[in-house]
């Protein structure tokens, strides 16, 4: 997920994101995350 909004061009793009959303969440949101500017960064996902 390199673009600075999270956009999926294709259904197996989305059928990829879902996948690791259910199989490693922490490493999914932790990537939406660290899209958003933030004042004071995140402890925990």
């Amino acid at each position: 997920m390199s673009t600075p909004f999270y956009q999926l061009s294709s259904f197996e793009e989305y059928q990829s994101s879902y996948k690791k959303s259910v199989d490693q969440p922490d490493e999914f949101w932790a990537e939406i995350a660290g899209s958003f500017k933030w004042r004071k960064k995140w402890n925990k996902t």
